[in-house]
């Protein structure tokens, strides 16, 4: 009787691990040629999500957009909001900065993470690397 229930509760426990589990998306940044910088425009609201282009990230942005993402783990999280996007490929991530301005993560959430209301969970690709958040943040801010 003990194998089975043991069998039965690892099996469970897997199962719910693996419905939790949040995986990244599958980015082709190799095949990307560039990744623009958007921003919310300042008349922009919760029911009209407008952004307009910034720039693009120069090639030392996009090593660094690499290396984040490479190391990133994925987390789920119930209020977000961002400002700055990035877009790669056709997929638009929200760049997510704590209140004292560091890098929280980057919002994969829908297609669009700019047309996704803050109320819903969202998912982020966090990274633990702080110097490297910093520099990618940076890269953001200074698209061109």
């Amino acid at each position: 009787m003990k194998p089975i229930l043991h069998w039965l509760v690892s099996s469970i426990a897997a199962l719910v691990l693996v419905s939790c589990a949040v995986p990244k998306p599958q980015l082709s940044l190799d095949a990307a040629k560039e990744v623009t910088v958007f921003e919310k425009t300042p008349d922009a609201t919760l029911s009209n999500p407008k952004v307009q282009r910034v720039g693009k990230l120069d090639s030392r942005g996009v090593s660094h957009l690499r290396k984040y993402i490479a190391g990133a783990r994925t987390k789920r999280l119930g209020y977000v909001s961002s400002n700055r996007f990035v877009q790669v490929g056709d997929r638009r991530l929200g760049v997510v900065v704590w209140s004292d301005g560091r890098l929280l993560g980057l919002d994969f959430t829908g297609q669009d993470a700019s047309l996704v209301p803050p109320t819903t969970t969202h998912s982020l690709m966090v990274n633990a690397d702080e110097v490297l958040s910093k520099h990618l943040l940076d890269a953001v801010k200074e698209a061109k």
